[in-house]
């Protein structure tokens, strides 16, 4: 006889098995990125200046941190992956028994950060100019916005985001929204 579920235990089953769920984290996420972005373009700007790309704008505003780059790039990352992640929870569960995750733990496939291989389980391929993108999503989902240093030294370097970045960047999360959020 199996032992009865708490109610805790269901509700973990049903979040489990529920592609909404991730996108809804998603939309979350994507809002709070869209709060921080004209920071972010502020600091792009500022450094296109500094390197003497781009003519001072004449009126003085107060400087962003530069951290802010690294906190907006894991807003995007984490949004890329709950969408990727909402994908790859449909096709999994595809042909399931009831389309339920038989578990009460999230499904190894989706115990990643690695959203190139995200990408590759649940289907989705990148454009070329997506693959830099990506790579400094995943950086950032995994160290460089969270913490100050990476666990090892040789994957501590200096990166500069673009606004062709920034472009592709916004791109890529619009190609991975539901189109019923898209705006």
């Amino acid at each position: 006889m199996k032992p009865k579920k708490t109610p805790r235990a269901e509700y973990y089953d049903t979040k489990l098995s529920n592609h909404r769920f991730w996108i809804e984290k998603g939309l979350d996420l994507h809002q709070a990125a869209s709060a921080v972005e004209p920071l972010v373009t502020q600091c792009v700007r500022s450094q296109r200046v500094d390197l003497g790309l781009e003519a001072p704008s004449g009126t003085a505003e107060p400087q962003p941190r530069a951290g802010i780059e690294d906190v907006y790039l894991l807003l995007l990352g984490y949004t890329a992956e709950c969408f990727i992640k909402a994908r790859l929870t449909r096709k999994l569960l595809r042909g399931l028994k009831g389309h339920k995750f038989d578990a009460a733990v999230l499904p190894r496939k989706l115990k990643s950060h690695e959203l190139r291989r995200l990408c590759d389980d649940a289907g989705i391929r990148l454009l070329p100019r997506e693959d830099r993108v990506l790579g400094l999503l995943e950086e950032a989902v995994k160290w460089r916005g969270r913490y100050p240093v990476p666990r090892l030294a040789a994957d501590l370097k200096t990166t500069w985001l673009t606004e062709t970045d920034l472009r592709v960047a916004k791109s890529f999360l619009q190609r991975l929204m539901p189109r019923s959020a898209n705006p």
